[in-house]
């Protein structure tokens, strides 16, 4: 195919197809290509799973039977030769008709010589699979006619097969067959000639000329042009008969690295114009190939003996150091995992105090809230209001009251975890107290704020609408402080007029909590804690760090507002997973519907995943090239026996990958060391070794080695022999020498005129 008709292939192609027939006993499955008659899919055998390739012919009309036939019929003739892609089935009555081949999944050899270069030694490994191929067809008295890298697949071993036998013809037959230009041999391209086996010879060293240079011979783009140029086919045969027997002999392939003379030779004679001077069959060429190999292959002892020892070493070396490096990583995810499940317990642990934490929150609140003195003055204020002279004394009352709670129950907490202030708010959003007292917040509506309503956000100030009190314990919303630029809380609880929880809520008491404090973590090694928040922002992101040993670092000396870090998505999803679930375990011991399981129990996968990552990224850390190990825990209070909260806090539990991996990294070291030093000792027995088979196998001591060995283990040199016992042997020499060329110059003409023309690449006829 020229370049446009490739293009237009390729346009055909790529457009969307439907499996134009189903075949019996195949599920076509993929869509490979489409050409000017037909298309091809890939599918596989329903009974064995094997690919096959089906090709489907759209053209009845425009389609030559006999040359489908013919090819039919040759590749029942080479059933079963692993050098040829196997015919399995074809549908001559089927519409569209088709046929099943062999899927070669790997393509043809053209895809893969437009694709990459290949090497020489590729080339003719190549070569020689598709001559072994050809000698079974000539075996069996198939002529290909039409070899060429297009219809030579590779199978899944990236083995050559032969393919395309629509050209192909019987040694007894006399019909002409003609190939593709420049691999068609001159005599070929006759619509009078008779095939002859040396029409594949040519093809063949055709095909290992552009393998080796990436043209095939003799081919120029003025040379195409001058061959086509004609409409009728026969005057196209005779401008490339003529063309070919008027070019010079291809050269390219001699100035390609890695090709030697012998193999200069059999291209040459594969690819002589006189069939007459090519080798007679494909046998030959063969034998020809193997010979080559063969000389290439024998090297001499000491060659051998030299890289052997060499071989040794290196093979130790890459054992040695495969083994080290399995049995590091080995030891590398054992270690890994070992630290994971530390770490999930120190985050279990967390979280679980943490909950705690929480729920003695609530709990102080709610006992607070229930105080009926309290009560009392809340409804009295809400009726009175705080502008009548009553009012403002309830007022008074209930500030004087906060202020006790808050100083007696501050004792119950650390400095670092008590509340930084408590305010009471009425059914209807104002804050009648505040702990410690500020005016200028006192007797506003503070309705619309998340800790009020407990909506998970805050809402508009300016909504007309006012939202009730919240009828459950509940966590605001992070918020940052204004004041001190950090990151904080509030719990808060109803108040209700009486101790029935049906009663509608007469007001909200909260305390505020700085965060930063919560997550502590008395770990091993490198651990620490850090919390993140499921719950979505103001600005709707999840996963917003609240509490991190370096996250105070990062606020900005100075500024109004510190940095908000956040982590990845999928640790988002990982975490939502894992909060679920461990709440539905809870509800379910709760419940008496699971077994009971401990609670220090490491936590247990979710949907195959583990809560545990072993290359998880630290974006408060914000440094790309460290990683961590981070094991996560959702912080899930537990209240009475039939209450679960979530409180949309996750705890993460991390230390450093080279921190956990030091140890092993330093018994790497030492392990290297210790081979380097096995190492140098072997290489001296080898080397002392050497030195003794040098000194055997150069008994006389002429090289400039065997000299300084001799010198170094203090035996005698030969070079001190006398002067004239050096002449004699210089004479003996020369009379050696000069036999050798008598000897030489009594070669037949016949011999000397076939290595004139070897050497100048053109064989002797």
């Amino acid at each position: 195919m020229g370049e446009q008709e490739r293009h237009a292939a390729e346009q055909l192609s790529m457009q969307e197809q439907s499996v134009p027939l189903r075949v019996p006993g195949y599920e076509q499955e993929q869509f490979l290509g489409r050409g000017t008659f037909g298309e091809v899919w890939v599918a596989v055998d329903c009974n064995t799973g094997r690919k096959a390739a089906i090709k489907f012919y759209h053209r009845r009309g425009g389609l030559d039977w006999s040359l489908l036939s013919r090819e039919v019929e040759k590749l029942r003739h080479l059933f079963s030769d692993r050098y040829v892609v196997q015919l399995l089935g074809v549908g001559w009555d089927a519409d569209p008709p088709y046929y099943v081949m062999e899927y070669m999944e790997r393509g043809s050899l053209e895809d893969r010589l437009r694709s990459a270069p290949i090497t020489v030694a590729e080339a003719v490994s190549f070569a020689r699979e598709v001559a072994v191929g050809l000698m079974h067809a000539h075996g069996k008295g198939i002529l290909h006619c039409d070899l060429k890298p297009a219809n030579i697949m590779l199978d899944q071993d990236d083995k050559p097969r032969l393919a395309d036998f629509g050209q192909s013809r019987l040694s007894t037959e006399h019909s002409p067959a003609l190939g593709t230009l420049f691999y068609m041999a001159p005599e070929q391209a006759d619509l009078k000639s008779i095939p002859d086996v040396r029409w594949d010879v040519y093809a063949l060293g055709a095909l290992l000329y552009r393998m080796l240079t990436g043209e095939p011979p003799h081919r120029t783009e003025a040379g195409v042009a001058e061959i086509l140029e004609p409409n009728r086919l026969e005057e196209r045969l005779e401008r490339y008969r003529r063309f070919l027997r008027s070019s010079p002999l291809p050269q390219a392939h001699r100035r390609v690295p890695g090709v030697d003379a012998a193999l200069v030779h059999i291209i040459d004679r594969c690819l002589a114009i006189n069939p007459h001077d090519r080798y007679r069959n494909v046998q030959e060429v063969l034998h020809a190939l193997d010979s080559r190999g063969m000389k290439r292959a024998r090297r001499p002892l000491l060659v051998l003996g030299a890289v052997a020892p060499v071989l040794v070493l290196l093979m130790m070396g890459w054992i040695g150091r495969s083994m080290l490096g399995r049995t590091l990583g080995v030891s590398r995810e054992a270690l890994t995992q070992r630290a994971l499940e530390s770490d999930g317990f120190a985050a279990q642990s967390v979280a679980d105090q943490f909950a705690l934490e929480v729920d003695r929150r609530w709990r102080i609140l709610e006992r607070e809230a229930a105080d009926p003195h309290m009560r009392a003055s809340l409804e009295a204020l809400f009726r009175l209001g705080v502008d009548s002279d009553e009012g403002r004394t309830m007022q008074e009352r209930l500030q004087q009251w906060l202020e006790e709670r808050n100083h007696a129950l501050d004792r119950q907490f650390t400095p670092a975890t008590r509340a930084t202030g408590w305010f009471l708010n009425d059914r209807a959003g104002f804050q009648v107290a505040r702990s410690p007292m500020d005016a200028a917040v006192l007797n506003k509506n503070w309705a619309f704020r998340d800790y009020f309503h407990g909506q998970g956000n805050d809402l508009d100030p300016k909504s007309p609408v006012r939202p009730t009190p919240l009828k459950s314990p509940h966590r605001s919303a992070v918020y940052r402080s204004q004041s001190t630029n950090t990151l904080m809380v509030a719990f808060s609880v109803p108040i209700r007029a009486d101790d029935s929880e049906s009663s509608d809520p007469i007001g909200v008491l909260a305390m505020a909590v700085d965060l930063g404090h919560f997550a502590e973590l008395q770990g091993t090694r490198s651990q620490f804690a850090a919390m993140i928040d499921m719950r979505a922002d103001a600005t709707g992101r999840k996963g917003r760090f609240v509490e991190h040993p370096q996250l105070a670092r990062q606020q900005k000396p100075g500024s109004s507002r510190g940095f908000d870090f956040y982590v990845a998505p999928e640790v988002v999803s990982l975490a939502e997973r894992l909060s679920r679930r461990k709440q539905d375990s809870l509800s379910e011991r709760m419940n008496g519907e699971a077994d009971k399981r401990s609670d220090a129990a490491v936590p247990e996968s979710v949907e195959g995943e583990h809560p545990f990552l072993s290359d998880y990224q630290d974006p408060v850390v914000n440094d790309p090239t460290k990683r961590w190990l981070a094991a996560f825990e959702p912080v899930v209070v537990a209240r009475g026996r039939d209450q679960v909260v979530e409180t949309g806090w996750v705890v993460v539990v991390q230390e450093p990958q080279e921190a956990t991996l030091q140890p092993l990294s330093q018994l790497g070291g030492q392990l290297v060391r210790a081979g380097l030093v096995g190492l140098g000792l072997v290489l001296a027995v080898v080397a002392a070794l050497w030195a003794f088979v040098l000194l055997v196998l150069d008994p006389s001591g002429d090289s400039r080695l065997t000299r300084f060995l001799r010198r170094s283990v203090g035996l005698p040199s030969s070079s001190s022999a006398s002067t004239g016992s050096s002449s004699t042997a210089s004479r003996s020499g020369s009379v050696s020498t000069g036999s050798s060329v008598a000897s030489g110059s009594s070669v037949s003409p016949g011999s000397v005129a076939e290595s004139r023309d070897e050497k100048h690449g053109e064989p002797s006829k």
